[in-house]
């Protein structure tokens, strides 16, 4: 199967993509946009990565499963490595893992903030060395997730 078949058969859950380094491959996300309304309002969509080679040659491997609700995958600047957000560990976090979806480890704990979604929008990006992840966050969620709390705490109270 090509890059156009596995688009075709998950058209409507496709979410982004990304094309790497060397211009051979790239990394498409795939997500469920049919969640129940509580998980989806904090970003929350089971999202998985895959990669895809752009020529005839490459197969197409899944490096992260939906049950880690992984998104956001960046390159790094040799092609080796890919950062990615991922919540396998129940919230959402910062991981690495190399091309080949190997060696997956967290690089960032969040727990810090005080938001259930504290990346919701975060887009990462290598330093040119590779050296640093440049990220944002929102240390108390995003909007609709916060708007969403506070509708529920008006309706108790």
């Amino acid at each position: 199967m090509q890059i156009d078949g596995l688009i075709k058969l998950h058209y409507r859950q496709f979410i982004e993509l990304t094309v790497s380094p060397d211009d051979l491959s790239t990394l498409v996300v795939f997500g469920n946009d049919d969640m129940p309304h509580e998980h989806y309002a904090y970003d929350e969509r089971n999202r998985s990565i895959w990669k895809c080679g752009l020529d005839k040659q490459h197969a197409i491997s899944m490096l992260v499963s939906s049950e880690e609700d992984a998104h956001a995958p960046a390159w790094s600047t040799t092609g080796d490595s890919i950062a990615y957000i991922s919540r396998v560990s129940g919230k959402p976090e910062i991981w690495i893992m190399n091309n080949d979806g190997s060696q997956k480890r967290p690089v960032t704990q969040l727990d810090c903030f005080n938001g259930r979604d504290v990346l919701n929008g975060t887009k990462l990006l290598w330093s040119p060395d590779d050296t640093f992840i440049i990220f944002n966050v929102v240390p108390y969620g995003g909007l609709y997730g916060l708007w969403q709390g506070i509708k529920k705490q008006t309706k108790r109270g």
